[in-house]
């Protein structure tokens, strides 16, 4: 048995032909063609039983050649492959009795189960049972067209009267009464978790298989930037508010699942009640309220669009009394000053993504001018991997920006509770200099590990230490070349290099400076005793 794929892509008979395993499933020759002229070619030259053919081709279309075929080789089987959702093409599909219609790409268990059907019953020419396998093949892509019928019909730009939905509807196969009301729901998942797709695929199931309980009919698919629509068919007795009581239960339930089963915070954002010709100016509304509007609530009731003429402004006074309190060692109360604040404004009316923004970027100038008082380079605080994560994200949620700011109070106030612990610093660089003596360090390197300015460090520094920064550095270099000198044969280039010194004559100098030797000359007269004088 032989079969002929045809199809105008050449990586999509390279896809067809890695799809199975052809051999075992039975055929001796797999033939390939890109139009209708080569097919007739191999039909002519060869015995072929089953053709697998695209129908949109140049240089004549896939009923085209299948027409040819029943009229020359009555006996083949076709199955007809398409991009194309539309229900004008199965209908003509039926028409000329292909076995099988499946869409574009072709899912192997697919294919594997259509050629199979079409080995097993080539030859039966019963035009019910091709017109009941393919009415059952529509119903399994009926979900896939809806979704695809309603995409089509959101991305319209501008307001359809009822009489311009209907061709929509007629091209999809999709009816409905074009006076049934709708309840669009959009849910946010959020930029901080990467989705998978599958992940994708199990939050749709979850929540509708939550809707179906409830009775409702409807039709759920994502959006981009990980939004979810759901679009609910509400009949006039339901639309009250004890039926948005159920479904905000329902909303809830699915979020507590949400949370626990796939660790996911969600956000549901529901739409007014509305007709069909007026659901897209809906749902562009909800994206714009979830794109836009930061609220504290996770269930946002957001009707129409009274909410683009919120300006609410967050005052300097909150930012300064917060600063206050941090500067006095208060964290928590300067944590819930911010987080009362910001909650209540989210709360009653929402905050907009630029107010927030414009907040976000006061507040950290205020910071920076408590830590740059402080003596600290304040940026220099915020570059570890957690700053830097929720920094970038800081705007996605209001969640995410309170932990954000109270992560940026964390790190303020154990700043500046440390430059009150003095000798805490000091130890911490001298340690950290015991640890680097090899490298090349420097006054701006070495105030650095504690995020501060070098001048404020060689003055607090040289309070407890009775020396600067740089002496002490100088002094434990030359310590440790000292214990080379004495304790190991190494070269004298090598102890300087070793001591961070990037040159024999730097070394010689600053050795001689601090035990009034040169290197050699100490190397001799202290190795026998194995003396170190420190400087």
């Amino acid at each position: 048995m032989n079969i002929l794929l045809v199809d105008d892509e050449r990586y999509v008979l390279d896809d067809l032909l890695e799809l199975l395993d052809w051999e075992q499933m039975g055929f001796q020759q797999v033939f390939t063609a890109c139009n209708q002229t080569e097919a007739q070619e191999i039909f002519r030259q060869h015995s072929v039983q089953i053709l697998v053919s695209d129908i949109e081709m140049p240089l004549g279309d896939g009923f085209e050649l299948w027409h040819w075929v029943r009229e020359h080789y009555p006996k083949t089987a076709c199955i007809f492959l398409t991009c194309h959702a539309d229900f004008s093409y199965a209908q003509k599909a039926l028409k000329l009795e292909a076995m099988e219609y499946l869409l574009k790409p072709v899912q192997q268990e697919e294919l594997e189960l259509a050629v199979k059907k079409a080995v097993m019953r080539m030859g039966e020419n019963s035009r019910v049972e091709v017109l009941r396998n393919t009415e059952a093949l529509w119903n399994i892509h009926r979900p896939v067209i809806q979704e695809r019928f309603w995409k089509d019909l959101l991305q319209r730009r501008e307001p359809l009267a009822a009489e311009q939905i209907l061709p929509i509807m007629s091209h999809y196969n999709v009816t409905l009464p074009v006076e049934q009301r709708f309840c669009p729901v959009l849910i946010k998942t959020g930029k901080r978790t990467d989705l998978s797709g599958a992940m994708e695929i199990r939050i749709k199931e979850t929540i509708q298989a939550m809707i179906a309980k409830q009775d409702y009919d409807s039709s759920f698919f994502f959006l981009k930037d990980h939004l979810l629509l759901g679009l609910i068919a509400v009949n006039l007795k339901e639309a009250d508010g004890e039926w948005l009581q159920d479904l905000t239960r329902c909303l809830e339930a699915f979020q507590a699942f949400c949370t626990t089963q796939y660790v996911l915070q969600t956000h549901c954002y529901i739409g007014a009640v509305v007709a069909l010709p007026l659901l897209p100016g809906q749902v562009k509304n909800l994206e714009q309220y979830a794109k836009n509007m930061f609220s504290a609530k996770t269930i946002i009731h957001v009707g129409n669009d009274s909410w683009k003429q919120n300006a609410v402004v967050i005052g300097e006074t909150v930012i300064k009394e917060a600063v206050s309190l941090i500067r006095q060692g208060h964290m928590a109360e300067a944590k819930r000053v911010i987080g009362s604040e910001l909650g209540a404004l989210a709360d009653e009316l929402g905050l907009n993504y630029h107010t927030l923004a414009l907040f976000r970027q006061d507040f950290l100038q205020a910071i920076y001018r408590l830590l740059d008082g402080k003596g600290y380079i304040a940026h220099q605080l915020f570059q570890n991997e957690t700053s830097l994560f929720l920094s970038e994200h800081a705007l996605d949620s209001f969640e995410v920006m309170m932990e954000w700011l109270e992560h940026v109070i964390d790190i303020t106030g154990d700043a500046i509770s440390s430059v009150a612990h003095a000798p805490d610093i000091v130890s911490r660089v001298r340690m950290y200099i015991q640890t680097h003596l090899n490298e090349d360090l420097s006054r701006e390197s070495i105030a650095a590990c504690v995020y501060l300015n070098p001048d404020y460090l060689d003055r607090i520094f040289k309070e407890n230490t009775s020396m600067t920064v740089m002496k002490y550095l100088g002094n434990e270099r030359i310590a440790l070349a000292q214990m080379f000198l004495v304790k190991t044969d190494m070269p004298i280039r090598d102890v300087a290099i070793s001591c961070g010194y990037n040159s024999l004559t730097n070394f010689s100098v600053a050795f001689r400076k601090i035990t009034g030797e040169t290197p050699s000359n100490w190397r001799k007269q202290y190795r026998q005793s194995g003396w170190i004088k420190r400087p």
